[in-house]
């Protein structure tokens, strides 16, 4: 059982299905479904008949008949990711670089263990890192509704000034310069320069994680961002861990963030399309590009949370000049 339990663990998502699968011994696949559809299994005291439902490990109970089911080992750790550290594991017969696995002390560290999304090299800030894929699929993915939250610090020349209207843009759903667009957002000015007065560093609230997101909505406001902090995942922050520091999730803070979850978790719902996408005018052109824009990353690991999916080319923009990037199959950082 321990075993089971083990393998099961390293499943991208922690369907139901396949934690019954797991744990009740002489069940097939489709015995297991049909235990699901006929209401015979609970999570949380509510009886769930999707087999596909993500249960969150060690914050859900999970009732079978009655009885209570073991779930896997489960660790959620919170880092306060360096500078020049890259979010993937370098590859035996790769390019060697420096991780943000190395970072991870060796009483935190699993086989199982990982990002939760990816920070582009030289973006620091809290990174979660985690076992459970499922879990990193509800707070990351680009249907996501969880807000993360960003400190942009801005270039201080004048042709870089950001605009005047970029706050209300943000709020109604930014246009790109590739014609794609973002489901609301929401920025606001923290420092502004004292010779101009124009903003020097921003916050920008936002649910979704597509390549260089937060890099590209300021670009398209004409800022052009010079350093990159992730402060907010959910109510997780990174208050009181230094530069380089980790530890492990407590259990208030896990039951926080289970309460932002989305309340759908089945398969479906998740690969569902982002809030504030596919309505209203000009919403269908941005789609389109923004999907082919998510099947790309960036040569130098700069990406987002979905995988790319072909080697392409695509214009990336990061400020008001565009630059052409090649495109891997492998390398994707988040914002």
């Amino acid at each position: 059982l321990s075993l089971s339990l083990f393998l099961v663990a390293a499943f991208r998502d922690m369907r139901l299905d396949r934690l019954l699968a797991a744990v009740l011994r002489g069940y097939k696949t489709k015995a297991v479904s049909a235990l699901i559809q006929a209401g015979e299994v609970s999570v949380d005291g509510k009886i769930v008949t999707v087999p596909s439902w993500q249960v969150v490990l060690g914050l859900e109970t999970v009732l079978h008949q009655g009885k209570v089911l073991p779930v896997p080992f489960n660790r959620l750790v919170l880092m306060n990711k360096p500078p020049d550290t890259n979010s993937e594991r370098p590859r035996p017969d790769g390019p060697q670089f420096r991780s943000v696995y190395d970072v991870v002390p060796n009483h935190l560290a699993h086989s199982t263990l990982g990002a939760f999304g990816r920070l582009d090299k030289d973006t620091t800030g809290l990174l979660l890192l985690g076992t459970d894929g499922g879990l990193q699929s509800l707070l990351m993915s680009p249907g996501s509704t969880v807000e993360k939250v960003y400190r942009a610090t801005l270039h201080r020349d004048e042709k870089f000034a950001l605009a005047a209207d970029a706050e209300a843009r943000f709020e109604q759903g930014l246009e790109l310069l590739d014609g794609s667009v973002c489901a609301p957002a929401r920025l606001r000015v923290l420092e502004t320069d004292e010779a101009s007065g124009r903003a020097s560093a921003v916050e920008v609230t936002l649910t979704e994680g597509f390549n260089h997101q937060v890099k590209k909505m300021l670009g398209a406001c004409n800022a052009y961002v010079v350093q990159l902090h992730r402060v907010q995942v959910g109510p997780l922050t990174d208050e009181g861990l230094a530069v380089g520091e980790c530890r492990e999730a407590t259990q208030q803070e896990l039951q926080a963030l289970a309460k932002v979850l989305p309340q759908d978790r089945s398969a479906g719902a998740r690969r569902g399309q982002p809030s504030g996408r596919g309505s209203g005018r000009g919403r269908g052109r941005g789609n389109r590009a923004r999907c082919q824009k998510r099947k790309l990353a960036t040569e130098e690991g700069q990406g987002g949370d979905c995988e790319s999916l072909s080697p392409k080319t695509s214009t990336e923009v990061t400020g008001p000049r565009t630059t052409k990037v090649a495109m891997t199959t492998r390398q994707a950082a988040e914002t």
